[in-house]
């Protein structure tokens, strides 16, 4: 982050945590056999790293400044947001047994593909893909926090991304409760029913497709993109426009590399389970709606 005050020992702080995040949820996974650890880590890690800048903040110059404790107030909501909505899928079903919890139904389609049958190709990976680039990916998104640090002023441009990310995080938990409704539901039909194909419209799609996902197919991740695009964007405030092409702000476009990926394969399981998913989607884009 050349040319920002940001000190050298805050970067190897983060940095460390960052590196034993990335140990410990590949080895955690490897023992356990279950490579949904950094999965938990996405609720937690942006706040470890917020609290490690508040606290060096508060050390070293003895205050905190305004925009940096904005941006950490809509950190933790963010995190409690996604972390409640982990914790319904089962996310933290191990309780004080960290390392369990239901893995990801995913990384099972995954683990079948002909490339990643060998044992140790999977165990790369698991530590390259898996762990690596979505951990780095998140102290990526997080690092905007960084470049803050001795910014402007805190303005009217600060407060009016604040409340957009608050909006647009509203959005997300009306998407997720959606969703969360629809295959609740579905779920508890299918004890009855037996199959996807006898349940009641509109259970009997498979998928959730009115609401919010009329519009877009994933309306949840989104938002969760949009978040932290606005969550860089308070480099502009701080630095100016220029900036917020810099490296800090790189971490949002990664995880929509992440998040475009994701979408490709869930959506792949997804037509070969319900045959009209394919249809839906020709009809609704993936995310913007009536864009891309």
């Amino acid at each position: 982050m050349e040319g920002y005050n940001c000190d050298e020992a805050l970067l190897h702080l983060v940095g460390g945590t960052c590196a034993v995040l990335i140990t410990g949820s590949f080895l955690i996974g490897w023992a356990t056999d279950n490579v949904s650890q950094v999965d938990k880590l996405w609720t937690t890690a942006p706040i470890i790293y917020t609290i490690e800048v508040l606290g060096y903040l508060y050390y070293t110059k003895g205050h905190v400044e305004g925009r940096v404790l904005l941006m950490s107030a809509l950190v933790v909501v963010w995190g409690a947001r996604l972390g409640n909505e982990f914790r319904k899928k089962g996310g933290f079903n191990g309780g004080w047994k960290f390392w369990k919890g239901e893995e990801d139904y995913r990384w099972i389609h995954v683990r079948g593909w002909p490339s990643l049958k060998n044992y140790w190709v999977w165990v790369l990976f698991n530590l390259i893909i898996i762990c690596m680039y979505q951990l780095v990916l998140i102290l990526g998104f997080s690092s905007p926090l960084f470049a803050v640090i001795d910014g402007a002023p805190l303005s009217s441009a600060d407060g009016a991304l604040a409340v957009t990310m608050l909006v647009v995080l509203v959005v997300q938990h009306f998407a997720d409760a959606q969703q969360q409704r629809f295959q609740t539901k579905k779920y508890s039909l299918l004890k009855e029913c037996k199959t996807i194909a006898a349940l009641p419209a509109p259970y009997n799609k498979g998928f959730v497709c009115s609401g919010l996902f009329a519009y877009s197919r994933h309306p949840n991740w989104l938002c969760e993109m949009t978040f932290w695009f606005l969550f860089a964007a308070f480099i502009i405030p701080a630095r100016g426009l220029p900036h917020y092409g810099c490296v800090s702000s790189i971490g949002s476009y990664m995880l929509f590399l992440l998040m475009n990926g994701s979408r490709q394969l869930t959506e792949a399981i997804s037509a070969e389970k319900y045959p009209e998913y394919k249809e839906y989607q020709k009809k609704v884009k993936s995310f913007v709606p009536f864009v891309f």
